[in-house]
């Protein structure tokens, strides 16, 4: 797992998986889940969105994870630019 600073002095981070086998370790510890299909489940089966956007997230749509939550980011750029306005 690779982490990469969103901010350097507020030291905001985000989770960068390297694969899809990383991808699921993160995943699991966070209770989360890949179905057949490639979308990552909740523990009830629910479908988890982006944190930003209505996308639902997919193993090929995945952007970044915020470490110690489930807010999860799609690849779209201005997404990403959500959680810094938020957090940063």
């Amino acid at each position: 797992m690779t982490t990469h600073a969103g901010v350097e002095a507020g030291g905001l981070h985000l989770i960068v998986f390297k694969d899809e086998a990383e991808l699921r370790q993160i995943l699991a510890a966070t209770g989360l889940k890949v179905n057949d299909d490639g979308y990552i489940e909740d523990e009830s089966g629910e479908i988890i969105h982006c944190s930003s956007c209505p996308a639902p997230i997919t193993v090929s749509n995945v952007g970044h994870i915020l470490p110690g939550s489930r807010y999860i980011y799609c690849k779209d750029q201005l997404c990403i630019l959500d959680y810094f306005e938020r957090f940063g």
